[in-house]
């Protein structure tokens, strides 16, 4: 963080602008494939009614370069003989296909995954509250920062949520 910045404080933004590019690079494109922008990109989609969707992702380079890991990764970390919990709620019914996707779009290998659920485990709930999607993405960020650490994806039951993920924590 640049030092003008010390001890600044951002509670929240009310003075956004919106800006939209002429043309947005999604991927680039050779006789290998479709590979991803290695930069954020936001992806604005029509408005329905008074809701506006946009789509944002990040690279793994990109994650790696903003947590400041590429050094670790030039000297070889890569999670290598790390265990990693990641504790959410409900689930996510496709997580593995999910993850397989994911490696394969970014050429990363094959992720380690356990999930162990405490309480009654019913990921097909995560689909209906959102947290299939917080899912994924808690664990595909662990699996760019470390591919090659064994994640172990703790899911909180649905049931009663709140004492499911503080049995997670224990």
């Amino acid at each position: 963080m640049p030092s003008q910045l010390s001890g600044l404080r951002v509670f929240g933004l009310s003075n956004i602008s919106i800006f939209s590019p002429q043309y947005i690079a999604l991927a680039r494109v050779n006789q290998s494939g479709f590979f991803p922008a290695d930069i954020p990109r936001s992806i604005p989609f029509p408005s329905m009614g008074s809701l506006q969707f946009a789509a944002t992702y990040y690279s793994p380079s990109v994650f790696q370069q903003a947590y400041n890991e590429t050094s670790l990764f030039r000297q070889g970390f890569k999670g290598q003989g790390a265990d990693i919990a990641v504790i959410d709620a409900y689930g996510d019914p496709t997580i593995y296909q999910d993850l397989q996707s994911f490696d394969k779009m970014f050429n990363l290998p094959a992720a380690q995954l356990q999930i162990i659920p405490i309480g009654n485990y019913q990921p097909e709930q995560g689909i209906g509250t959102g947290w299939d999607v917080e899912t994924a993405l808690d664990v595909e960020a662990v699996h760019m920062m470390a591919p090659y650490a064994k994640i172990v994806l703790l899911v909180a039951n649905g049931n009663n949520i709140n004492n499911g993920l503080f049995d997670a924590i224990q």
